[in-house]
């Protein structure tokens, strides 16, 4: 890749005149908001081979990869975003998650983190790491931003949609950030990586502080937190996401769908065989109860 050069990914010059930046009266160096380590031309090779191999579908788990203190920071403007700009998911069967809208505008520390992933280094290191070429940045963040669940809520396992809304760019890749301090693994939430056939969990990431996951998107690219959240009072899982896209020739034909959840055809033939018995009073009932 052309950006290696000197055996480091080609960040901006940043760390000659160790230039920071002030937020809330922290001082953030800004070669350091990415660990160095990571940019590195071996380590770079040796994230590629990993998440080349990884099962059932690619994926990488980096812990510490961006600058804690710039976490923190982020973590506390979810409370400062203004009610109308979350998105509540609720069908009351898949998902029950919070999400802040696209070009919603966000707090400085959470700018400066997207603004991180979107630079062209940065995108540049995501393209050596998963082998996906032309990848291109969404900066209005369609389905990406802030992401947040409460107690009860959670995120049965799917794939995600195939194309960007708008510009219907195929999606390539999701990078997750989470940003939960003191994370207890009884609370459940942790992000579940599954196999379609034979069906089963093969891995299970708990949502740490700090930790990030980068996943390859394809149709058998199933993961998700199916577990009802079960947290202290108050509690909440929170994570930042920025998806990455491509303008492949190949699939301008392939049509474009939204989540697709592992059990849905399940569910809709059993939806399909109540409906055959149950009153149509009763039915219409059940689906104002649950949101469908």
């Amino acid at each position: 890749m052309s950006s290696l050069i000197e055996g480091e990914l080609a960040a901006p010059q940043a760390h000659v005149t160790a230039d920071h930046v002030s937020i809330r009266g922290l001082c953030l160096p800004l070669d350091r908001l990415v660990d160095p380590a990571c940019l590195q031309r071996e380590a770079v090779a040796a994230l590629k081979r990993e998440f080349a191999a990884a099962q059932p579908f690619p994926h990488l788990v980096l812990d510490d990869l961006f600058d804690a203190r710039l976490l923190r920071l982020v973590a506390e403007e979810f409370d400062l975003l203004a009610d109308s700009r979350w998105r509540h998911s609720q069908d009351g069967l898949h998902e029950v998650t919070v999400r802040s809208l696209p070009h919603t505008r966000l707090g400085r520390a959470a700018e400066l983190y997207f603004a991180t992933l979107h630079a062209g280094w940065f995108v540049d290191f995501l393209q050596e790491v998963s082998g996906v070429d032309g990848l291109i940045a969404d900066v209005h963040l369609w389905n990406g931003g802030f992401h947040q669940v409460r107690n009860g809520g959670r995120f049965r396992i799917h794939t995600d949609f195939n194309k960007h809304p708008h510009t219907r760019l195929d999606n390539e890749l999701v990078l997750i950030t989470y940003l939960n301090p003191d994370w207890q693994g009884s609370w459940g939430g942790a992000l579940e990586l599954w196999r379609a056939a034979p069906r089963e969990c093969v891995r299970r990431i708990e949502p740490l502080f700090g930790r990030t996951v980068l996943m390859r998107h394809s149709d058998a690219s199933f993961h998700g937190h199916p577990v009802p959240l079960q947290m202290p009072a108050g509690g909440v899982r929170r994570s930042v996401a920025a998806y990455f896209y491509s303008n492949r020739g190949d699939h301008h034909d392939v049509a474009p769908h939204p989540t697709q959840f592992m059990d849905r055809s399940v569910v809709r033939a059993l939806r399909i065989a109540a409906r055959e018995v149950v009153p149509p009073i009763v039915w219409k009932g059940v689906k104002r109860l649950v949101g469908r």
